[in-house]
């Protein structure tokens, strides 16, 4: 691991009101691990409990517990005597990370295709629709991010939701690289009109096909780039 770089505090919001000390610790959590997800934290980086806990207004103590909560998520590494550091983001995460999303929410898709709802999917259509017109770079990973988790909602297998809810945190890292590549995002939208389509149809092997062959596109082209 490089020598210790500074974290950027400024970058994670204004001063958080007065609170009880568990709102303080999910205000700061969200914070945080907002900036890391957007890469506003960068691997490797420096997470001084000090200098967040100042940037965002509030004591150490909420700062330490949002760390520890990040670590347990796979987002933060804590060295002993050395301080919290973003974890790093690897070409190995990257492939493991898209070979467990291309199984499972391929099934997910699959299984949506069986019983998802009209009415949802008009819904679904509206929001991905409206942040496509926004061109607004955080609306446009919130919708994606947004349509996946609903795609997996949707498979209604208990099981499978949660072994990608465990992942979550790391999957949206992920994710929001994706959003960054060139013309990616009307590639996506793209593909997820496609997979709404396929939903209408009930037909589930070609959810699943859409999905497996839109995650697999993203994942060769962010190997390509790191």
């Amino acid at each position: 691991m490089k020598g210790p770089q500074a974290a950027m505090p400024g970058g994670l919001g204004r001063a958080i009101s007065p609170a009880p000390e568990a709102t303080l610790q999910e205000k700061a959590y969200d914070a945080i691990k907002d900036a890391i997800l957007k890469h506003i934290l960068k691997g490797g980086e420096l997470l001084s409990e000090e200098r967040l806990a100042k940037g965002l207004g509030i004591s150490r103590t909420p700062v330490r517990e949002a760390l520890r909560r990040l670590a347990s998520e796979g987002l933060v590494e804590s060295i002993p005597r050395r301080g919290s550091f973003v974890s790093r983001l690897t070409m190995t995460d990257v492939k493991e990370i898209f070979q467990i999303r291309e199984a499972l929410e391929g099934m997910a898709a699959r299984l949506a295709a069986l019983g998802v709802r009209e009415d949802e999917l008009r819904a679904t259509r509206a929001r991905l629709e409206k942040a496509f017109e926004s061109r607004d770079p955080d609306e446009l990973f919130e919708a994606g991010r947004e349509f996946h988790h609903w795609i997996i909602v949707n498979s209604r297998n208990e099981r499978l939701i949660r072994l990608l809810a465990a992942l979550r945190s790391q999957i949206d890292r992920v994710f929001f690289l994706g959003t960054t590549l060139s013309g990616q995002m009307e590639r996506s939208f793209s593909e997820y009109e496609a997979l709404i389509r396929a939903l209408e149809q009930r037909d589930p092997d070609l959810a699943e096909q859409i999905m497996r062959r839109h995650l697999a596109a993203v994942r060769e082209q962010l190997l390509q780039r790191l």
